[in-house]
């Protein structure tokens, strides 16, 4: 059967003779499509690259954090130490500006700024004639040494000097002018 043109009055032809919507014509194809969707999420990926990196610098360089963890930041810290059962040569020893170490590692733990001298007391768990617990006084002293230093501060975490944690209630082996001791935290300030 032979057909004229007649035949496809309203159908507009492309170069090739096939009608528009027949295959072959001229009109984009489905391809360009799907490269534009590929163009789209390229860019859209390109974008949270970039916010990712502004974020991330952000982070870095300033007091907010990304990822919720607070950075640590290097501030003065005063702290308070006891040493029990001290002789008098180890209280003069301590002098304001002498450095106190870390016995372990031998990194300072911090320059001395204050030292106060008490008498050494312990407690028996022996009741007294009046009722109370006994209190025994050495003739040895108790050393009170307020030491400053620069820290890492962390929010949640506290200080940090040397790679030790300062904090009320923890103890240390301390070295200072030729002496050795232990020495409990009493205070941060």
């Amino acid at each position: 059967m032979n057909h004229d043109r007649s035949d496809y009055t309203g159908i507009e032809k492309g170069e090739n003779g096939a009608g528009f919507g027949q295959g072959g014509g001229n009109r984009p194809q489905k391809s360009s499509r799907n490269l534009r969707w590929v163009f789209f999420a390229v860019d859209a990926l390109l974008i949270l690259a970039i916010a990712a990196a502004v974020l991330s610098l952000l982070s870095l360089f300033t007091p907010f954090s990304l990822f919720g963890t607070d950075k640590k930041q290097t501030r003065t810290v005063t702290w308070v130490v006891e040493i029990d059962n001290a002789s008098d040569a180890m209280i003069e020893a301590l002098t304001e500006g002498s450095a106190v170490t870390d016995y372990a590692t031998g990194k300072t733990l911090g320059t001395v700024t204050h030292v106060e001298a008490r008498p050494y007391t312990t407690y028996t768990d022996e009741p007294t004639a009046d009722g109370h617990v006994a209190v025994v006084e050495h003739e040895t002293k108790t050393i009170v040494v307020t030491l400053s230093a620069r820290a890492d501060y962390a929010a949640g975490e506290g200080y940090t000097v040397a790679d030790e944690r300062i904090a009320a209630g923890c103890d240390y082996r301390i070295s200072f002018a030729g002496f050795v001791s232990d020495a409990a935290c009493v205070t941060v300030h």
